[in-house]
């Protein structure tokens, strides 16, 4: 799964995978697959939903009894997680220099906005451990 998370040493909050079956964060990609559920009947995608898992016993455990019983309505397809971002540039239509210039066109306002908001994330995250 994608999720926004805030390091404890960090002061901004960033995007991160975890493993689906783990919860652990995936920081390797070489080593990760993203997979979906496929219907053995139809071939079609069952519910769209995408799976990021640590390749070995995490994909083995989540994947295994369903891929190898055909009595399962579904198997899993995969992909290794280091081509998602090529693929998601080309489902989304946008090429890399776009997405670099739009990143720095951020006006001194939005800027704030996001301080103040890492900022109460930051708090809030303190008040927990504590």
């Amino acid at each position: 799964m994608l999720c926004m998370i805030l390091d404890k040493d960090e002061t901004k909050p960033r995007p991160a995978f975890i493993c689906d079956y783990c919860n652990k964060e995936i920081t390797d990609a070489r080593y990760t697959i993203y997979t979906w559920k496929v219907s053995r009947e139809t071939e079609e995608i069952t519910d769209g939903k995408i799976y990021t898992l640590h390749k070995g016993i995490c994909d083995k455990a989540m994947t295994d009894s369903d891929n190898k019983h055909r009595r399962s309505l579904f198997r899993w397809d995969w992909g290794d997680l280091i081509w998602l971002p090529r693929d998601l540039t080309y489902s989304l239509n946008l090429l890399w220099d776009e997405a670099q210039e739009k990143k720095l066109l951020i006006t001194e306002e939005e800027e704030k906005q996001m301080q103040t908001i890492q900022e109460k994330l930051l708090e809030w995250e303190n008040s927990i451990e504590e």
